[in-house]
């Protein structure tokens, strides 16, 4: 298949990122919307991209997080360690 790749630079009150991740949540439930797919594209991957991580939501079961800095790191995973599940958070 082809592969595009785009970037947008902007801040976080010139996206309405809660309905991006809504799509992102609702990709697997043909009933549910918003959503992206449809029957003639694929599901795009998202990354939020700020100074201090990465995130990325792959569906709703889950995200990725990418710390820049392990103490920013340590003080979020004592803040969610009931959400963060995974040998790799450890």
């Amino acid at each position: 298949g082809k592969v595009i790749q785009y970037s947008l630079e902007t801040k976080k009150q010139h996206i309405e990122y809660k309905k991006i991740i809504k799509a992102i949540c609702n990709q697997d439930f043909k009933s549910m919307a918003p959503r992206f797919n449809d029957k003639y594209s694929s599901y795009p991957e998202i990354f939020f991209i700020n100074k201090d991580f990465i995130y990325h939501i792959y569906d709703d079961r889950g995200a990725f997080l990418l710390f820049k800095d392990e103490r920013k790191y340590e003080k979020f995973k004592t803040k969610y360690s009931t959400l963060m599940v995974g040998e790799d958070y450890n």
